[in-house]
């Protein structure tokens, strides 16, 4: 089984985190290798603000990368236009993120 390094996402992780390679998942991770074939970088906290904002998702001020990526995901679930998304009421789009 193939290994690859990701950079760490919690305390005393060191500089690297090895995981297997097909526990990679680019919403969550960011290499430090070589990136392996059908993997792509992780996008940055700038790129997923595009993303949301192109889409017209309101993002909230100060969000941290973890609740903007676990936003886009939801979002994207939920085949609503940002508009829609916009207008769900706080409980029910905090119910989608959640999930």
């Amino acid at each position: 089984m193939k290994t690859i390094k990701v950079k760490p996402w919690g305390k005393d992780q060191g500089d690297h985190v090895v995981i297997n390679e097909e526990d990679f998942n680019p919403s969550f991770h960011e290499l430090l290798d070589d990136v392996p074939d059908g993997a792509k970088k992780a996008p940055t906290v700038p790129e997923i603000k595009a993303t949301l904002e192109a889409a017209g998702v309101t993002v909230p001020d100060g969000a941290k990368k973890a609740d903007l990526v676990a936003l886009l995901t939801a979002f994207e679930r939920s085949g609503l236009s940002g508009a829609d998304w916009n207008n769900l009421a706080d409980e029910d789009r905090a119910a989608r993120i959640a999930q």
